[in-house]
């Protein structure tokens, strides 16, 4: 049995049955794909499979446990990890739990501050969320120290202009100024 096609199919499969609605096989199908612990990078995409159809279904801490299991289940899976970060900061924003949001974004900036996509949208949200809560003067701080952090952990390299671009668009930025 060729174990990462098969895990990689049972995804594949769930999310095929999502797209048709069928949300109990979709349900199937991810945690099949997630038997095999082992295929790391297919068991975390079954588990942001899972959490969004949980979302969807308004079951939010079946969400919030699988994303979860992605963050703290597999550390060595850095992106999936960081997404997982942001999304259940989102989740705790959208229940209006700052606090924990706040943790969460801040806590994607402090472990994965190397992945630039992912450290620009946590910091967008995150100075988004202290305008939320009415500490704008919090939010710029935010905003001009940890992207400088940004800018500067990728001075030099391939992504500079990207990230330079990418901060310069930063939603959040608009509401500061």
């Amino acid at each position: 049995e060729d174990v990462p096609s098969v895990a990689r199919a049972h995804l594949e499969i769930g999310r095929t049955e999502r797209r048709l609605g069928r949300s109990a096989d979709a349900e199937a199908a991810f945690r099949k794909a997630m038997a095999h612990p082992e295929e790391a990078r297919t068991a975390c995409d079954a588990l942001h499979e899972l959490a969004s159809l949980y979302r969807r279904a308004k079951k939010t801490d079946e969400a919030r446990a699988a994303l979860r299991q992605v963050i703290d289940g597999y550390p060595g899976q850095a992106s999936t990890r960081a997404q997982a970060l942001v999304r259940l900061a989102g989740l705790h924003r959208d229940a209006r739990e700052y606090p924990q949001a706040e943790e969460c974004l801040r806590r994607c900036l402090a472990e994965h501050g190397d992945l630039w996509r992912v450290s620009v949208e946590a910091l967008d949200d995150l100075v988004t969320l202290k305008l939320r809560v009415k500490e704008a003067a919090e939010a710029r701080r935010l905003l001009d120290t940890h992207g400088d952090a940004i800018k500067a952990r990728f001075a030099g390299t391939s992504q500079e202009e990207r990230v330079e671009r990418a901060l310069e668009k930063v939603p959040s930025r608009a509401r500061l100024e």
